[in-house]
This record gives C-alpha cells, structure tokens and sequence, in this order.
C-alpha cells in the first residue's frame, strides 16, 4: 500500500512535470517511506483493535442451533447455526430430530458438541 501511494505521487508528479528519472526514483522512496512511517502504527492498532473485538467461537456455547437432519446419540451431523451449517456431534442420550432446537454444550474445533434443548446433559 505504501509503494503503492509513492508511485502515485509520482506518477501524478511527471504527469504534470517531467522530471529526470533519478528524480522520480527519489520522489518515490521518499514518499513511500514518510507514508510508511506516518500510517503504519495507526493501522497495525486499527486491526488489532478490529480482531480483538471478535468474539470467540468458544462464545457459541449456550447458543441455540437447528439440526438439519436427525442426529443419533452419539454420533455427528449437521445444524445450522446463525445462517451457516456445521458439523455436530449429539452428545445427549435422546435423538435430536431435524428440524429440532438444540443447546451447544462445547466447541471443539469446527465440531459443536449439542444435545437436544431441554435435555439432561
């Protein structure tokens, strides 16, 4: 980004005036370093600010999510959590039906480990 905004001004410098290409490499580097210097902290603190107010997936625990096929105890299927599908392990005794609202107990990984609402853990 910071080479990219030095080849700007200079590029828009030589399309007014022309100047040497030694010049130009000058204008250049100088640019690209005194944007770099000046926008660099600001931005590295802008993300990280941006990533840490992201909730974890650990979060989705106690969330509702919706099975999309019959899932037997113990083993995995499918829910749909907040508009996406994921895997899902039935860790319940009881057969979590499609269709079916179902509490996630734990994330491991990319697996949500449910039981059916309302059922003993």
């Amino acid at each position: 980004m910071f080479f990219g905004v030095g080849a700007l001004a200079a590029g828009l410098v030589v399309a007014i005036v022309e100047i040497a290409p030694a010049w130009q490499w000058l204008l250049f580097t100088t640019v690209s370093v005194t944007t770099l210097l000046v926008f660099r902290r600001p931005l590295v603190d802008y993300m990280r600010t941006s990533a840490a107010t992201r909730a974890p997936v650990d979060a989705l625990t106690s969330e509702i999510a919706v099975a999309a096929e019959d899932i037997a105890p113990q083993t995995i299927g499918q829910v749909e959590l907040r508009g996406s599908a994921w895997s899902a392990r039935n860790t319940g005794r009881v057969l979590v039906a499609k269709g079916q609202r179902c509490r996630i107990d734990r994330v491991d990984g990319l697996v949500l480990w449910i039981r059916a609402e309302g059922s003993e853990p």
